[in-house]
């Protein structure tokens, strides 16, 4: 059996274009639990995620482009590598929105951490060694998805990198 399997969380992100990108590669807008605990539907989420999509800044490129400006490890064990982003201000009007509108909707965010703008790497990919080493990382932001569990859309262009 596979992870995917497994996963329950529910999150929303913006696809990441990126040098060593996966179909997966991704930059979290806001992590919102998980399928077994909350108390709104796929369908409300979705709607959210779709109002974010419809933000002035997403035309006509269809993406922000932006750069990491630090290399961290991310998560509980700080096992997760990430490329810090820098502050972008399309990226924090995102955000902001975002949290505007769960809060309309009733949705409840983690609140954990503040929020970095950053993009998860693959642990132990060439991406992840060319960064312990100092290199900098140009990057592509799609519009937000959402991730619900097992359903977790992927940006099929990826594979045919976008970066800057």
């Amino acid at each position: 059996m596979t992870e995917d399997k497994y996963r329950t969380s529910i999150a929303i992100v913006m696809p990441a274009g990126h040098v060593g990108a996966t179909p997966m590669s991704h930059c979290t807008v806001a992590f919102l639990g998980n399928t077994t605990e909350v108390d709104y539907t796929q369908a409300q989420a979705q709607r959210l995620v779709d109002r974010l999509g419809q933000l002035d800044f997403w035309t006509p490129t269809q993406r922000i482009r932006t750069h990491s400006v630090a290399y961290e490890s991310f998560g509980v064990e700080k096992d997760i590598p990430v490329a810090i982003l820098k502050r972008d201000e399309r990226i924090l009007e995102l955000r902001w929105r975002a949290e505007q509108l769960m809060t309309d909707y009733g949705i409840d965010w983690s609140k954990t951490w503040d929020y970095t703008p950053h993009v998860t790497l693959t642990p132990g990919t060439i991406i992840d060694e060319l960064w312990r080493n100092g290199w900098d990382l140009n990057v592509s932001l799609r519009r937000p998805v959402l991730w619900w569990g097992n359903d977790r859309p992927q940006t099929k262009d990826l594979k045919a990198p976008f970066h800057v």
